[in-house]
């Protein structure tokens, strides 16, 4: 290989060296993206498993659990003791 062929090949990769530049930055700037959407998408689905599970309570016409004593449990809108 001569010179003048180095010459050539140098100058026809330094014409492609933007454009891959700029590939890599988009890259870079789509991964990110795909983090957040991610984390977007993990939070989305813990907030609906929270009140997924909040509607199952309020349904049930008791509420959540407020207190355990012995035998007793004590709900939101409920008091139940067995035996009585």
């Amino acid at each position: 290989m001569d010179s003048k062929d180095l010459v050539t090949r140098l100058e026809v990769s330094m014409r492609f060296q933007p454009a891959v530049l700029s590939a890599r930055q988009d890259l870079i700037k789509t991964r990110i993206f795909l983090v957040e959407k991610e984390k977007n998408k993990n939070l989305a689905i813990s907030t609906h498993d929270s009140v997924k599970s909040r509607l199952s309570e309020l349904t049930s016409g008791r509420g959540s659990v407020l207190a355990r004593i012995g035998p007793a449990t004590l709900y939101e809108f409920w008091l139940d003791v067995p035996g009585l």
